[in-house]
This record gives structure tokens, sequence and C-alpha cells, in this order.
């Protein structure tokens, strides 16, 4: 009998670290994008696709969502004396349904929950690392980093369970904690199918180039081309100015850019817009397709009374924050940890313009406060949207023909 020349479909194995998962939505395990990118990952048929989420970073996801569930807890019981009824929750109660929620969620989600086993750790190593303050472990008095430690480990030890060849399985660490990053790229620097990504917009980029019909060397070359193309601070006419991005995001995203959360009044001034970095999305024949992350740095107002107006110190209307950012483009940041710093104020400008516009236009229709009330900021925030675009590729690496594609609304994440 003919032995089978089928092959077994190679393997994507990805751990995810709190701070990669973790949201303002207490109620969700993980955050929007994660669970929409596991979910599509489940889709292919090409690559076999797992996640992992270690028990450290599920125990502290419980932690953060019970700590925010007692938060909650006393209007609960101000509403039970209100309508005179017990409604029944108590701290157990609450504790029980938060843990069938995230069992729930690791299900419907098809996480893994691997077992960690204490034995196969090198714990005389950790204790080092600690007192040296190697990383993951932070430089100070203290040796704060035993979390990321334990997580590190648990990371190395699915890297042990996995196959050695990056043909047949690549093990992926999602982390946003740069100490965590720099132990895990060390520890495995002669691991070849081992990535540590920083970032989703990073593993998204790699999803995409594993299951199209490209190799990683075809990505890596075009990928520096594409950012510069898109936006080069050097250059007024980047893809940034002439394909109107602030414009289009502002069209698709109204109502996104505009919402403010829970405690504000209505008032929300989006005060900077930075440029993360660009990924590939997919190939079609000679054109390619892009995607750039944007980011929106926004702050959220509400009105309280003026005591000075009643005690007439205050006679006429003022609004010293209303549009400082439009007054004034010193006093405009840029996000921190953005990929792209604008250098000069005229690179500011070019990137700001068309989103300020926006704003003032949404300005004239809102009343400015009276004399009697202060304006108070409530709360901060970051809009994410992706940049879809495209350009066609000659046999010589050449990138022509720019085109605009679409805006997607990613999250808006309040603090």
């Amino acid at each position: 009998m003919a032995k089978s020349n089928s092959r077994k479909s190679p393997e994507i194995r990805i751990v995810v670290d709190t701070n990669a998962i973790w949201n303002s939505n207490e109620h969700y395990l993980v955050k929007k994008e994660i669970a929409e990118l596991a979910r599509e990952t489940q889709t292919h048929q090409d690559v076999q696709f797992r996640w992992y989420l270690p028990d450290v970073v599920r125990a502290e996801r419980e932690f953060q969502m019970r700590s925010k569930a007692r938060e909650i807890l006393p209007a609960l019981t101000r509403l039970e004396r209100l309508i005179g009824h017990q409604l029944g929750f108590t701290s157990d109660t609450l504790d029980k349904r938060i843990r069938e929620n995230i069992s729930q969620q690791i299900g419907d989600l098809s996480f893994d929950v691997p077992p960690f086993d204490c034995t196969a750790v090198d714990w005389s190593a950790v204790i080092a690392a600690a007192i040296n303050r190697s990383a993951p472990f932070e430089a100070g008095e203290t040796e704060k980093g035993f979390r990321d430690a334990v997580i590190l480990e648990a990371f190395a030890q699915v890297v042990s369970d996995a196959p050695s060849s990056a043909r047949d399985c690549r093990v992926v660490l999602l982390t946003g904690d740069g100490l965590l990053a720099q132990a895990a790229s060390l520890r495995f620097i002669d691991r070849k199918n081992v990535r540590v990504l920083k970032s989703i917009d990073e593993l998204k980029g790699l999803v995409n180039t594993l299951v199209s019909q490209v190799t990683e060397e075809f990505v890596r070359e075009l990928q520096p081309k594409a950012e510069r193309l898109f936006f080069d601070p050097k250059d007024e006419h980047s893809l940034l100015s002439t394909l109107q991005v602030a414009a289009e995001i502002e069209r698709a995203c109204a109502a996104e850019l505009h919402e403010v959360p829970d405690g504000a009044t209505f008032r929300r001034n989006n005060r900077s817009l930075a440029i993360g970095a660009t990924r590939f999305v997919r190939k079609d024949r000679q054109r390619v397709y892009w995607a750039t992350r944007i980011t929106i740095d926004a702050a959220a107002f509400k009105y309280d009374i003026n005591p000075d107006f009643f005690r007439g110190a205050v006679t006429h209307t003022t609004d010293p924050l209303w549009w400082a950012s439009a007054k004034s483009w010193a006093d405009v940041g840029t996000p921190v940890g953005s990929v792209d710093r604008p250098k000069t104020m005229a690179e500011l400008k070019i990137r700001l313009k068309d989103l300020l516009i926006a704003n003032e236009r949404l300005a004239s229709t809102r009343p400015s406060p009276a004399a009697d009330t202060l304006e108070r900021q409530v709360a901060k925030g970051t809009t994410a949207v992706d940049v879809e675009w495209s350009v066609s590729v000659s046999t010589r690496g050449r990138l022509t023909g720019a085109r605009f594609e679409k805006v997607q609304f990613i999250e808006t994440t309040w603090t």
C-alpha cells in the first residue's frame, strides 16, 4: 500500500501575558481584539492555531475582575435598601459567578490553560535572577518581577513541549512587558521557531503572513518601504496626507471619536494622533494590502458647580481648556510609547490638521460652559483604528499605485 504524501499542517502556539489581554470592560476575560483574532484563527485550515492562557495569567485576570466586582457591590447593597428586597448578591456569590464566567469564555475561545509543573522549574536560577535583578526582575531595592518570572517558566514549558522545527511549529509569547520580553528573547535566542511579540498588531502581522502564500522574507523586505511610503516625516506628500487619512478616520469613526465614558458630561477632546507600525494583511496577485495602526489620545470632561461664581468672584464666562490643543501646538503631546513621534512642530501640524478641523466642526454645535460651572477632566482614553491601504509591487520590489481601502475601528480604552 502506498504511503500518503499528506503532511500535517504547521502549528502556531500563542501564549498570552496579562497585559496583552487586559481590557477596561471588566466582564470580559480578554480584550475584544484578542477575542476576535482567536476566533478568526480557528477558521484557518492550512495552519493550526492553539492559544495558551497560563494559569497565573488566568488567576490574575480573575483577581482583577473580582476586585472590580467588589467595587460595584456596595451599590447593589444600597439598591437593596432602596427597594426593600434582598437580591442575594454576596462576595462569595460574585466570586463563584466570576469563575464560571471565566471558564465559559475560556471554552468559547478554545483557550488552553496548561498545568504549571513546579518541579520542572530551575528555582535556583529564578532566585539568582531575583537577587541580581536580572530580567524579568526590575532593578532597584525590591526584586519586583516574580509573577513575570512564573509566566516565563510557563512559556518555557510550552516551548519544551512543542516541536523544535519552525516548519512544523512556531511558539509565540505575546507580552507588552519589556523586561519579560527581554528575558524570553535571551532565553530562546537559539530557537528559530520562538518569537516574542510586543503587541497584538505584530501578532496580526505574523498570522497574516503565515496564512498567506508569501514568505516572511518577502514581508520583511517590503515592510520598511511600506512604512516610509505611508508616513515619512521628511515628505509632506506621504500617503498619510495624500490619501486624507485623518478625514477618512473622522468619516468612518465619527461616533466612536465623539463618545465619552460614564461619568463625563458630553465633551471629549481628541488631543493627539500617533502612527504605529505598518503590518502585512494579504497579497492578491501583484497587489499587497497593508494596515497601519493609528491611535488617538483623548480626554473626557464633565461640568461641576463653580463656587467662585456664587461668591461673586467670577462675573463672566471662562473656558481655558475648551480648545487648548487647537490654540497652542506646544501644549499638544504624543502618546507615550508612540512608534513614530513627530520630530518638529510642522510634522505635528500635518498629523493633527484634519483631526482638529473635524473637532472644530463638532465644537461649533456645542454650548460653552456657563460662568457658574467649572470643567473637570474625568477620564483619559485611547482610540485605536486600523487604516487599510494597498500598493502594487513590481518584480523589482517597487511600490506604486497606492490607494486607500478602508478604516476599521478597533476599540476605545478609558482610564
